[in-house]
């Protein structure tokens, strides 16, 4: 199981239809159905009830989404503490032995590394 079959899971339980989900992720139909397979066999269970190009959530599909969901959101939610925790933060490039750059970094002097 991985971090994109949860994604591409919750994507389509909430659009309940391939073609939506796979236009809505970017994602061709036929790699989003592998996925979807895959995660099935691994779980060893069937996540959804097919019908035509409709699906519904299976009674195992129903039990997995609530998890996933609570997962992805708490992924999102570190995500959100690292961009804000890290906001204002200069990233420098270059080599270490630019003592300008160095002093620079020292001196919060932002406007020398070209930061606004």
């Amino acid at each position: 199981m991985n971090l994109q079959q949860l994604y591409y899971f919750k994507t389509i339980a909430e659009l309940e239809h391939y073609t939506k989900a796979s236009e809505a992720l970017n994602v061709n139909q036929s790699s989003l159905s592998h996925a979807m397979q895959s995660l099935e066999q691994e779980l060893g269970v069937k996540l959804f009830v097919r019908s035509g190009r409709n699906v519904a959530l299976s009674a195992y599909g129903r039990m997995f989404l609530p998890h996933v969901a609570k997962a992805l959101e708490a992924l999102d939610g570190v995500e959100e503490a690292v961009v804000s925790h890290t906001a204002g933060t200069a990233v420098v490039t270059g080599t270490a032995s630019d003592e300008a750059m160095k002093a620079a970094v020292e001196a919060q002097d932002y406007k020398v590394l070209g930061i606004e």
